[in-house]
């Protein structure tokens, strides 16, 4: 079983949690799901999923090729010792500035200490650094620039695009009412 932490992002926001997993530790970002093997750094500017691998926990790393679906491609394997990032990109929600929500997550498999303590600092950091989520429906954290983005009308959206009902409307409009 594992362990996450829900979190808001900017890529300023982004960029400030990154800088402080690799003050400590020789971490890089990798895409998880790749066309292609080969492991190379990557941006995470346009959102994704994304891999934090902490080279002191795990020397290399490699790809396993999945064939089982209609687009075959490389991921990271669940059982190693990574630590996953669900980067999220703002978007528009009935027209209105919106951010959608991502995570980090640690337990594929079986984890070791080392990565255990790594998240807890990772998300120690997060809990320090960031803002609750001012959402009472949500959990998590909201990063500086997110949170500016909120203050100035934007929505705070769960992981995912919701629909457009107006069982959301009214869910999502009391965000704006909050905020003035």
């Amino acid at each position: 079983m594992g362990r996450q932490t829900q979190i808001h992002q900017l890529r300023e926001d982004a960029i400030e949690f990154l800088d402080f997993a690799r003050s400590r530790d020789p971490v890089i970002c990798v895409a998880r799901d790749s066309d292609s093997e080969e492991i190379v750094e990557c941006d995470f500017g346009a959102g994704g999923l994304f891999c934090l691998w902490n080279q002191s926990l795990l020397p290399s790393i490699k790809r396993t090729y999945v064939t089982r679906t209609p687009r075959p491609y490389y991921t990271i394997d669940s059982s190693v010792p990574v630590i996953e990032w669900w980067v999220r990109r703002q978007t528009l929600w009935e027209g209105i500035p919106a951010l959608t929500q991502g995570r980090v997550y640690c337990g594929y498999g079986p984890t070791s200490e080392g990565l255990t303590k790594w998240f807890n600092r990772l998300v120690r950091w997060l809990r320090t650094t960031y803002a609750k989520n001012p959402i009472d429906w949500q959990s998590g954290y909201v990063g500086s620039q997110a949170l500016e983005l909120h203050r100035a009308g934007g929505l705070l959206l769960p992981t995912y695009l919701p629909p457009i009902t107006e069982e959301w409307k009214t869910r999502l409009r009391s965000q704006l009412q909050i905020q003035r």
